[in-house]
């Protein structure tokens, strides 16, 4: 989607997200980054914690912001399943790549590999 009012700036913003460091969690970490790539992790919107318009809203592809608590912490038992649907729902298969998604991606995984958590799963 567009900006819904191109031309009006907006902030940047950090955000951080969780994933168990298991098999399960990495294969939706490597498609949580197809999606990034693609655009579609964040859009411009309406933030009803910032009670704020025009700024970078989540889209759709829920995420663990915190290691504890509520609904957006664990334990949550379903979360990596929702998480690969909405993913699947949005079209993020590693099946289906472009070359420059393909490099993209590659690069990430060769990037996470190198971590001590990540260097043995697939």
């Amino acid at each position: 989607d567009c900006h819904p009012h191109p031309g009006k700036p907006y902030d940047s913003v950090v955000r951080t997200a969780y994933l168990p460091a298991n098999s399960f969690g990495y294969q939706v970490l490597v498609r949580l980054r197809l999606a990034f790539i693609r655009n579609l992790i964040f859009t411009i919107g309406y933030s009803e914690s910032r009670n704020k318009d025009d700024v970078i809203v989540w889209d759709g592809i829920s995420h663990k912001t915190r290691l504890h608590g509520k609904k957006y912490g664990y334990p949550d038992p379903d979360y990596l399943s929702r998480v690969t649907l909405e993913l699947s729902t949005k079209g993020v298969q590693l099946s289906v790549l472009t070359p420059s998604e393909n490099e993209k991606l590659s690069e990430f995984v060769r990037c996470i590999k190198q971590f001590k958590h990540f260097s043995d799963l697939e």
